[in-house]
């Protein structure tokens, strides 16, 4: 289901992202969410495309998603958000797409994505953004030692 929305100017809005970017550009302090630059900008798209292609399209627990989960992994090795240096909509598009893999994960497959694991801890905690989604729990005592 494609999510819909009135503006107050009566103009119909469908989709996430230009929903997202309306109600954004309404508050001054969620300008940032879609990137201070162009740069930012850019790559905040590209991640929205990247889900779209990648992860919307998989079902979970195919062999295609533990490649993904380890592409993601690999890329958040060095950072703490997808785009920047806080949270963006790459960051809550990224998070509502990988929850569901997530919450299905063991804790050690939790272990093996663990910079992966590392963001959607984080990102999970930010104010308002879980809504009704349960909390993906994480260990806190390594159970497992994992070898590449």
């Amino acid at each position: 289901k494609v999510p819909k929305t009135t503006t107050e100017s009566g103009q119909e809005l469908t989709g996430c992202a230009p929903i997202s970017r309306y109600f954004a550009e309404q508050s001054a302090k969620g300008k940032d969410i879609w990137g201070k630059t162009p740069q930012d900008r850019a790559e905040i798209q590209q991640w929205l495309e990247y889900r779209a292609l990648h992860l919307d399209e998989v079902v979970p627990m195919q062999e295609a998603v533990h490649e993904i989960l380890q592409e993601l992994n690999c890329y958040m090795g060095d950072r703490t958000y997808f785009v920047g240096n806080g949270l963006t909509v790459a960051d809550i598009f990224m998070y509502y797409s990988l929850h569901s893999y997530f919450a299905s994960l063991t804790f050690r497959d939790k272990e093996r994505y663990h910079h992966l694991s590392r963001w959607l801890a984080l990102v999970q905690h930010q104010e308002g953004l879980r809504q009704s989604l349960p909390l993906v729990t994480f260990s806190k005592t390594p159970l497992y030692r994992v070898l590449n």
